[in-house]
């Protein structure tokens, strides 16, 4: 029961922060405070959960660090269509230098977990979603739509 409660807010979180913040070029301010949950359990149970709801989710853990309390998830491969779905594409132009089609699509997710007392915990996770342009031959970062 404990890790459908986790795993259901863990998913919320994802949910919330994928509609409020969404992926950003490095030079956009984000607005944190969207992005950030407070959970009634312990720091150490709160972690293992997370760890094993993040696997199962089939998302790749490339950093965990307990004493820092952060959890880096790789960038793991979306399709397109599901880009596509979630996401304010950029408009392909010659201009833009985003001419050509989108050809792949990946996510990634960063989670910061800090004990607030003995029985709560705060969570803060972002979420980054990039595509790849066939005529910029480069990563693009991108901003969901609100979207599941």
């Amino acid at each position: 029961m404990f890790k459908n409660a986790i795993y259901g807010k863990v998913f919320i979180i994802f949910l919330l922060t994928s509609v409020f913040c969404g992926c950003a070029a490095l030079t956009v301010k984000r607005d944190e405070s969207k992005n950030t949950m407070v959970y009634p359990y312990p720091c150490d149970k709160l972690w293992d959960n997370l760890i094993e709801v993040i696997t199962e989710h089939g998302d790749t853990v490339v950093v965990k660090d307990n004493e820092k309390g952060i959890i880096f998830t790789g960038y793991d491969e979306i399709s397109v269509e599901e880009l596509k779905r979630i996401a304010k594409m950029p408009p392909l132009s010659i201009s833009s230098g985003l001419a050509g089609a989108w050809l792949y699509a990946r996510k990634k997710t960063d989670y910061s977990i800090k004990a607030i007392s003995s029985s709560e915990t705060q969570v803060k996770m972002i979420s980054y979603l990039q595509g790849y342009n066939a005529s910029g031959q480069r990563w693009v970062n991108i901003f969901t739509n609100g979207v599941k």
